[in-house]
């Protein structure tokens, strides 16, 4: 009857060459060897091996542990191996399921493996029940909170892109319509305030050996500034006006923090760099 060998070892720097020289030894037709940890399901030379098995076939392994995740899969393997008739042979640990006192050790093996598995589902349910008693709630949390369904319309009304909120909320487009959808729907449409804000804007070349800062601030005011109606204090200075909307300090923050790194990835496009300050006219606050 055809040997199937297979051999594993959990990381790239370990050596099969113990295992292979055990697995040629017993006199295997074909072996199947990777590197792979052996608590993933991930193992695709153990799948190829498991679906090349048929009745008759002899598996050979150095010891359970190269074979199965943990004895839960073990006792899986061992309900298989005796519905398909396939013997397990164990070369390290002495056991062949195609003797009587092999398939003793490896069935109560496997006995045990149920038995703990069953004890562990057990104290689990035992241990969920008594938790909602006690009020836990289960399951995932909601991505979207009201507030942040809102803070996601309020950026929205702004004039941020789908795909820029996807970014910023760190979501799918999909859920980013849905939370839009969501607050037109239940008519809370939140109002928006306004604001306007002085920044003061350097922009500069990382050496004397580069130029572009003149032409990163134009990009800057034509296509980044615009969006905040702009608006230029001084003809050559280094301030501009500009206008907020806004849900909640929060959301503005959000927006001021996004324009600065827009900016300054701008300027870092042509080897240059900003520096900026953000200051609310009428109150003390800047950022």
């Amino acid at each position: 009857m055809p040997r199937v060998g297979y051999a594993r070892v959990s990381s790239t720097g370990q050596s099969l060459e113990v295992q292979l020289e055990k697995l040629n030894q017993a006199k295997c037709d074909r072996i199947y060897q990777e590197k792979r940890s052996g608590r993933t399901a991930d193992r695709p030379e153990f799948q190829a091996c498991m679906n090349y098995l048929r009745e008759g076939d002899t598996l050979v392994i150095t010891r359970l542990d190269r074979l199965a995740r943990s004895v839960v899969h073990l006792a899986q393997l061992a309900k298989r191996f005796q519905h398909e008739g396939i013997d397990l042979l164990v070369v390290d640990q002495n056991i062949d399921t195609s003797t009587s006192t092999g398939r003793l050790m490896f069935n109560m093996l496997a006995s045990i493996a149920e038995f703990e598995n069953d004890l562990r589902t057990e104290r689990q349910a035992e241990g969920i029940a008594k938790a909602k008693e006690n009020g836990v709630k289960f399951g995932r949390p909601a991505k979207l909170t009201e507030t942040k369904r809102e803070a996601i319309y309020s950026r929205r009304l702004a004039g941020a892109t789908i795909g820029q909120l996807a970014k910023e909320f760190r979501l799918g487009e999909a859920t980013i319509y849905r939370a839009l959808n969501a607050v037109k729907q239940s008519g809370s449409v939140p109002a928006l305030k306004t604001t306007k804000v002085i920044l003061w804007l350097q922009v500069e070349n990382n050496s004397k050996f580069v130029r572009g800062k003149g032409k990163s601030r134009q990009h800057i005011e034509d296509y980044i500034l615009t969006e905040y109606d702009a608006k230029k204090l001084e003809k050559d200075g280094w301030e501009y006006e500009l206008t907020f909307q806004y849900a909640d300090d929060e959301d503005l923050e959000t927006q001021i923090y996004d324009l600065s790194a827009e900016m300054s990835h701008e300027a870092d496009l042509r080897n240059g760099f900003v520096e900026c300050s953000f200051t609310e006219v009428g109150t003390d606050r800047s950022w």
